[in-house]
């Protein structure tokens, strides 16, 4: 669903190899940033969504766009996904749950996991698009998250027309 643009709460948490890294920092390095909350190490069904995202990191990367994968696992578990899927983006480890309860993703499906959700952030923090999943299945593809991107780059693209002309 697309959003009237409200600011994503701020945080840092620990990255796969225990750096600590802030959303501030990662979304000043692109034009958007997909902040994609997952179960788990254990599900298949997140390591397939991540490989999913993996697979079309190049499409991402064109629209200027940055991934960041963040779930209730501990370190050595984003670590072990990390190495699994041998992604190009951070998976970070939230594993008290603090920020998916900050996004309001935490425990919708009452099992004390993190609900599976995307949000689509600018540079600004604006939360531009989100997705919260109703089951652990209801997940976009990254398809479906390529889709939304470029209607956001032909909506930039035409306003930044007419002011042009």
């Amino acid at each position: 669903e697309t959003t009237n643009h409200e600011i994503a709460p701020t945080f840092s948490l620990q990255d796969s190899d225990g750096a600590t890294v802030s959303i501030e920092s990662i979304v000043s390095k692109r034009k958007y940033t997909v902040l994609l909350f997952y179960r788990g190490y254990f599900w298949g069904i997140c390591q397939q969504q991540l490989v999913d995202i993996k697979t079309h990191y190049r499409s991402f990367a064109e629209l200027d766009t940055q991934i960041v994968a963040v779930s209730t696992d501990k370190t050595i578990d984003a670590r072990k996904m990390s190495s699994k899927i041998n992604g190009r983006f951070p998976i970070l480890s939230d594993e008290n749950g603090e920020i998916a309860r900050l996004y309001q993703t935490f425990n919708l499906l009452k099992d004390n996991l993190s609900t599976p959700s995307v949000f689509i952030l600018r540079s600004d923090l604006s939360i531009q698009w989100k997705h919260v999943a109703k089951t652990t299945y209801d997940r976009p593809s990254a398809d479906d998250i390529l889709k939304q991107l470029r209607e956001f780059s032909d909506i930039h693209w035409t306003q930044s027309s007419i002011l042009f002309w």
